[in-house]
């Protein structure tokens, strides 16, 4: 669907764009209109969220160049971000995990990006299993010591608190240079109308395809404490957009849209209890 709304807008390189390419997008054209329809900034969103992505890490890069030496993606689906990121540095790696689609993924990566694929690994995992994480990534020359950088895009709607928490905790590591780069979802209840009318049939539209009554708010100052972190930087799409210069303005404030992208780094103090 993410690839049916955005298209190559969503890749930053040839390689990137070859992959989207490769996607057949067909069954998800109808579910891709009726989205529009519902929140015509959906488009907006996802590539907002995907310019914000890569220029942290291109912050990363020049500030703890050893993070962006690795890049994880949980909940990767079919974004080229991996393939991107390798593309632009030879020398990176990336390793995605998700539940499904994995096999076909991992063959697009060949097929579209030959030389950056030797060093993207897909994995086949279910997020939730923080400790299975950890070991399956472990043989890939990941450790808690190791700096990276973790990109969780679209993944907090469909995880609790308590999921959340946890996978960041994972993520975060025990080196101070680690990075995570999260998208999520705000509370919806804080925006005017009629962008909290819009979002929230939005979501439950996606919500209702899953099974499921609606998707996630996150608080991520209360996520980031309980799973060690701390909040280097938290931007409402409007802060993006001011950000990029393409003329578009689709957002006035933070009342106007619930995505948020945020840096996050390890806490400098212990993490306190989870709820």
């Amino acid at each position: 669907m993410v690839v049916a709304v955005g298209g190559d807008r969503l890749a930053f390189t040839a390689p990137g764009r070859a992959l989207l390419a490769m996607v057949d997008t067909s069954a998800a054209h109808d579910l891709a209109r009726t989205l529009l329809t519902t929140h015509p900034h959906s488009l907006r969103h996802l590539v907002l969220r995907r310019w914000r992505a890569m220029r942290h890490l291109e912050r990363i890069v020049a500030e703890h160049p050893d993070a962006a030496q690795l890049i994880i993606v949980p909940g990767a689906g079919l974004s080229a971000i991996s393939v991107d990121w390798c593309t632009m540095h030879p020398h990176a790696r990336a390793i995605e995990i998700d539940y499904d689609h994995v096999d076909i993924k991992r063959a697009a990566i060949a097929s579209a990006a030959p030389l950056a694929a030797p060093r993207i690994t897909c994995l086949h995992l279910d997020l939730r299993d923080s400790a299975m994480l950890a070991r399956r990534l472990e043989p890939l020359g990941w450790s808690p010591s190791t700096p990276c950088t973790w990109i969780v895009e679209g993944l907090s709607y469909y995880l609790t608190h308590a999921e959340f928490a946890s996978l960041l905790a994972l993520s975060r590591g025990a080196h101070p240079h680690t990075r995570i780069i999260s998208e999520y979802g705000a509370r919806r209840g804080t925006l005017r109308q009629p962008a909290r009318d819009a979002i929230t049939a939005y979501h439950r539209m996606i919500a209702q395809r899953i099974g499921v009554d609606d998707l996630h708010e996150t608080d991520i100052a209360s996520v980031a404490a309980d799973a060690g972190l701390r909040v280097i930087a938290d931007e409402c799409a409007a802060d993006i957009e001011s950000l990029i210069d393409d003329g578009t303005r689709a957002f006035s404030d933070a009342l106007d849209s619930s995505m948020r992208m945020a840096l996050l780094a390890p806490a400098l103090t212990s993490p306190r209890e989870s709820r």
